[in-house]
């Protein structure tokens, strides 16, 4: 192999022209390549010629003696292929430079928001009863309880799963449960609870009702001894889930400009986690939207939440801060979803 560091522009550009056809498969990139390689050269000024995008994606400490380092070389100069042509195919370039279009430098303050798909507008219902006189459909004990069933032969029964299965099987398993049968075409209540107040320590919080037997209709089947109205909450948050992805705040007491606005959500949940009954809620805002959050990302949040007692807990846990979110079913949400 030729010394790379010996070539011209055009020699190297020809020497990765045959590494790339004789040493690289064929590859899709994941997703966010593109715009790291972005980030990594640089501003809106940068010489895009072979020469400089060498010298910035080969490290210096890489261009060892001959001999001792011509595996290193080969190995690097198919990482710069990769990557140089990763970088033209995203910017368009026919070779005169005319499709190029470069991303700002990132600053300290600059916040990134992904393009989102518009999301179809949800209209909130005009007969929403209160949430506290709708009374409460509980998670399943299972979540909580774990999804495997000891008393199982086979490797799945239903909506539990064997006793061997394994931890990716429970976390895909829950997310889709959770989804299905808990936020989808479901109100849901966020009380926030002030720092150091644990609303758990005083006993159940959901109760059951004995004579109410819905089966699987999905209804109300008991209630909750917690109230927005205790002096303890200091933030109310209530949303309408619909299965289709949809959701839009119905009440937000500290920031009411978020209500009746349409977001994206979805479930997820780790393998491990997922064993006592933990996933991740994402809720996802329109760029142009007046929903916003805390955290690197403006228009998402990521909130872990674990099944406990028929409702559900999150904790900031830096602050001392738990928040209990419960579920009920409304005639008038389901209707509102069918539009």
């Amino acid at each position: 192999m030729t010394a790379l560091h010996l070539l011209t522009d055009e020699q190297l550009g020809n020497e990765i022209g045959l590494l790339i056809r004789d040493r690289v498969e064929p590859a899709n990139p994941p997703a966010g390549v593109f715009l790291a390689i972005q980030d990594r050269l640089g501003s809106q000024e940068f010489d895009w010629s072979l020469s400089r995008l060498t010298g910035r994606l080969l490290p210096s400490e890489w261009r060892l003696p001959m001999f001792t380092g011509m595996i290193v070389k080969a190995s690097a100069a198919v990482i710069v292929a990769i990557a140089i042509a990763a970088v033209l195919v995203f910017q368009g370039d026919d070779g005169d430079g005319s499709g190029t279009q470069q991303a700002a430098e990132p600053t300290a303050t600059t916040v990134i928001v992904p393009e989102a798909t518009p999301i179809a507008k949800l209209t909130v219902p005009d007969d929403l009863v209160l949430f506290g006189e709708m009374g409460g459909a509980p998670v399943s004990p299972n979540w909580a309880g774990g999804l495997r069933d000891t008393t199982l032969r086979t490797a799945a029964s239903g909506n539990r799963l064997g006793p061997n299965a394994s931890d990716e099987a429970v976390a895909s398993l829950l997310a889709q449960q959770v989804k299905v049968w808990g936020f989808g075409v479901k109100r849901w209540q966020l009380l926030t609870y002030a720092p150091g107040i644990d609303p758990m320590a005083n006993g159940h919080v959901y109760v059951a009702d004995p004579e109410v037997n819905l089966g699987g209709s999905g209804g109300n089947k008991g209630n909750f001894t917690l109230s927005a109205d205790d002096p303890r909450v200091i933030n109310v948050e209530e949303f309408a889930f619909c299965d289709d992805g949809r959701g839009v705040y119905l009440q937000h007491s500290e920031k009411p400009v978020e209500v009746g606005e349409t977001f994206a959500w979805d479930v997820y949940a780790l393998p491990g986690e997922a064993n006592d009954g933990t996933f991740h809620l994402v809720l996802t805002a329109e760029p142009n939207s007046p929903i916003t959050y805390g955290g690197p990302d403006p228009k998402k949040i990521d909130i872990k939440t674990t099944a406990v007692d028929g409702v559900m807990i999150s904790e900031i846990v830096e602050a001392d801060i738990k928040m209990v979110g419960m579920l009920s079913s409304d005639p008038a949400i389901v209707k509102m979803c069918s539009n």
